[in-house]
């Protein structure tokens, strides 16, 4: 069995319509292989994103 956890943290995020923010994203991946009988071999892996943006206004854009 194979598990990992990655964070990642994101700041002064654009989203092109004039409001910046943060960004904290962490994926969590596990996989297994299995070792014995006919099946052999076979990987399985699955994984899950929990994506939390904060977003502040900055400024006010009129077209």
């Amino acid at each position: 069995m194979v598990a990992g956890v990655c964070y990642v943290k994101g700041d002064n995020v654009d989203n092109g319509r004039g409001f910046e923010g943060k960004q904290f994203d962490c994926v969590l991946d596990v996989g297994y292989v299995v070792e014995r009988g006919s099946l052999k071999g076979l990987s399985v892996r699955s994984g899950m994103s929990l994506r939390v943006p904060t977003t502040r206004l900055t400024s006010m854009r009129t077209a």
